[in-house]
């Protein structure tokens, strides 16, 4: 989980810099079709999924390394 933040993160940087959405219309259809990718890589096994607790966990444990 903690890998498809990070690479949605990426993607919605990359696209900011390269041609922002400024009106809702845009802004929609980006949402859409980074939603659409997602899920065809969940589909097609090139990602993986797991549930939010266990993604929560990992995150507080990923920040409590970098704390120290």
């Amino acid at each position: 989980m903690t890998d498809l933040v990070h690479e949605s993160l990426h993607a919605l940087e990359a696209s900011d810099s390269a041609d922002e959405a400024t009106d809702a219309e845009g802004a929609e259809k980006a949402w859409t079709s980074q939603a659409l990718q997602r899920l065809e890589e969940i589909e097609d096994g090139s990602v993986h999924s797991i549930d939010g607790p266990n993604a929560l966990e990992s995150v507080r444990e990923r920040l409590a390394v970098h704390r120290r």
